[in-house]
């Protein structure tokens, strides 16, 4: 069975830190998702990393389009938010509706994180955070939470 885990970032090397070491736990790197608002930090990461090229655009457009629409909770939305990898775009599409449903934290509460962890991680992106998410099986969830703790992950 697939377990999400979710990782709090903060600085560029620390992601950089982490997802070179989940390289070299055997994930491969499309399998890696991301949610943040430092679009350029995601674009390089991608390019040292090989991770998958952020999702952004104009806020009628595709994903970010539906991300934009999914964090409209988030207080400033000045910035383009940036979805990478496959549990972002899960993200993006899910809980979109109007008011308080279009939150990050209903759509990632949806993907079946509890409420308020999913609150809490909303609460990071809107402090220019950004999160880690991967599905793994039980038997990696052990190596990732330690990479996550080793990486500096802020809600280890």
């Amino acid at each position: 069975m697939a377990i999400l885990l979710v990782g709090v970032f903060e600085a560029e090397s620390d992601l950089n830190r982490v997802i070179s070491g989940l390289g070299q736990l055997g994930f491969k790197m499309k399998d890696i998702s991301m949610i943040g608002r430092n679009v350029k930090m995601l674009e390089d990461l991608s390019d040292l990393t090989g991770t998958m090229k952020p999702n952004t655009g104009t806020a009628s457009s595709g994903l970010l389009g539906s991300l934009r629409i999914v964090v409209s909770g988030l207080e400033v939305l000045t910035e383009p938010v940036a979805a990478v990898g496959p549990i972002a775009e899960r993200a993006a599409g899910a809980g979109v509706g109007s008011g308080e449903e279009d939150s990050l934290a209903v759509s990632l509460h949806g993907l079946g994180i509890p409420e308020d962890d999913a609150r809490s991680y909303e609460q990071q992106v809107e402090l220019d955070r950004t999160l880690v998410l991967l599905e793994c099986d039980e038997d990696q969830q052990e190596q990732v939470t330690k990479l996550f703790k080793e990486s500096r992950a802020l809600n280890m």
